[in-house]
């Protein structure tokens, strides 16, 4: 989509947002598995006392 002006009457606007490649495991996946390297997200509290073992 070009940002020139142009002739029509309609105006275009396009929004883009930088993305970052990443993967993701629930704790359920997890369970069991080996794996060399763990990175938590521990901003919010956990909503029951077996959610995070």
């Amino acid at each position: 989509m070009s940002l020139t002006p142009s002739d029509t009457i309609y105006k275009f606007k396009r929004l883009q947002f930088p993305i970052k490649l990443s993967f993701a495991m629930t704790i359920n996946k997890a369970r069991g598995k080996s794996l060399q390297m763990v990175g938590l997200n521990l901003t919010e509290q956990v909503f029951s006392q077996g959610q995070l073992y």
